[in-house]
């Protein structure tokens, strides 16, 4: 009989371990025949119990009259002399000292399901904790915002929405996501995200670097606690999902290493810039960092949310016993939608008279660019790569011309020209001299991708060019 499995990956903390060793030591285990996320959850949280706590494991000889038990049984131990009252423990293993006697060696271990909340005190102090205890008290996340995933996210030509948030206790077990369609008047529960993101702020600026930062690197003060659990990849691995992070809401980068400066601050180094279409933008110090990589980001779908229309969401936080109460939900994010992943990616390797930096023109400016296409490649591979591909490109390209008089002056838009099908365009001496009076000092060009999907067009990022006259 054929067995439908789906695969599943979720993920339990230790964390007063990680903030004591600086990282987390990871272990997979397969639970098979779980279907539901809760149960999965509570047999992870139990054997990661089971894991790091010190149990408390004796052995004693009785006999059969008077220890009745079986394995598996549970019973209260307690002996003066150590301080043990009441301890609960089970029977792990019985066997016959002799064959002759009645007497029975008896293997018993504390529960794990019963571990007391008190501390045993003896001569020796033990070092002070450096971790603070979460809590199960719930409290309005402040760390949390909405972003449309680009088309490589989410799997294709569809409006999704990823909602990101970060801890705010450490008690959290994950967040109901709420929606209202009527300016917040009322909401309605359309998801439980069960993935939190590891958040924090650049330190530092964080200019516009290559494609591939491997000099440069940016650092980030991690606040919500949970840092440890992102590590290193390798450089074909940085190409991928693994460690990709989300910069100021726009920019979604992926990095290679990651590694401690002090306390809660790192450097991460060896970054994807751009990812995934986006643009590669200039990020001031106090930008926000979210991590989204394999395993912390849960989409969310419609099943068609319209293109320009705007939303609020509220997210209700879930500790083990109780659901925040949405009156108590003070801070909604507002969303419009624009349709991000079905936006063509923008071109490359854009030039003016063969020249892509410090370009000069004495007469008529030839423009060419390179197409990227989604779902072929662009995107993933090798980020200056010209796709290879049938069709070589999608929908439209457009060229907008500004003329400038000085190098840093005001720009004015003068002509724009829609509809191109091939990679190159010239604006002409005629053309020129027709749109600026004469030939103009500095000319800026900016190249675009469209398509139009019903009666929505859909606009890339532009790519430009500054040309100087001379």
């Amino acid at each position: 009989m054929p067995v439908d499995l789906i695969e599943a990956n979720l993920i339990v903390y230790d964390p007063a371990n990680k903030r004591i060793q600086g990282y987390t030591a990871s272990k997979s285990v397969n639970l098979n025949l779980f279907t539901r996320p809760e149960t999965a959850f509570w047999k992870s949280d139990r054997l990661l119990k089971t894991a790091s706590y010190p149990l408390a494991q004796f052995q004693f000889v009785t006999n059969r009259k008077l220890f009745k038990l079986q394995a598996g049984d549970l019973f209260n131990f307690s002996y003066t002399n150590w301080g043990i009252t009441n301890m609960i423990c089970r029977v792990v293993k019985i066997s016959e000292k002799e064959l002759g006697s009645e007497e029975i060696d008896v293997v018993a271990l504390e529960d794990v399901d019963y571990i007391s909340s008190t501390i045993a005190t003896s001569e020796i102090t033990p070092p002070t904790s450096q971790w603070d205890t979460p809590t199960d008290s719930l409290g309005d996340l402040t760390a949390l915002t909405v972003v449309e995933p680009p088309y490589l996210i989410a799997g294709g030509d569809y409006v999704k929405m990823l909602p990101l948030a970060a801890m705010r206790t450490g008690g959290e077990v994950g967040y109901e996501v709420y929606q209202s369609i009527d300016s917040g008047t009322s909401y309605s529960k359309i998801d439980t995200v069960t993935a939190f993101n590891p958040f924090g702020v650049l330190l530092n600026s964080y200019d516009v670097t290559p494609d591939i930062d491997k000099r440069v690197g940016l650092t980030v003060y991690f606040t919500s606690g949970d840092e440890g659990v992102i590590g290193n990849i390798t450089m074909s691995e940085l190409f991928g999902t693994l460690n990709m992070a989300i910069l100021g809401e726009t920019e979604w980068i992926t990095f290679q290493t990651i590694s401690l400066v002090s306390d809660t601050t790192y450097k991460l180094e060896g970054v994807h810039r751009g990812f995934a279409g986006t643009e590669k933008t200039y990020h001031p110090p106090g930008t926000t960092f979210f991590f989204v990589g394999d395993n912390f980001r849960q989409l969310i779908t419609f099943g068609d949310e319209p293109t320009g229309a705007t939303r609020l969401y509220k997210f209700l936080p879930i500790s083990s016993g109780a659901t925040l109460d949405i009156a108590l939900v003070d801070n909604p994010v507002t969303y419009t939608f624009t349709g991000f992943a079905r936006k063509p990616y923008p071109v490359h390797d854009f030039r003016s008279n063969d020249s892509n930096l410090y370009s000069k023109y004495t007469g008529d400016n030839v423009l060419t660019w390179a197409p990227r296409y989604r779902g072929i490649g662009a995107g993933m591979g090798i980020p200056t790569s010209v796709t290879d591909a049938s069709p070589t490109h999608e929908g439209f390209f457009r060229v907008r011309v500004y003329a400038h008089t000085t190098k840093t002056g005001t720009q004015t838009l003068v002509r724009t020209t829609s509809g191109l099908t091939t990679y190159t365009w010239t604006y002409d001496s005629t053309m020129n001299t027709a749109d600026n009076g004469s030939l103009s000092p500095f000319l800026t060009f900016a190249v675009t991708n469209y398509r139009t999907d019903g009666s929505i067009e859909y606009e890339s990022i532009s790519r430009i060019i500054l040309v100087t006259k001379g």
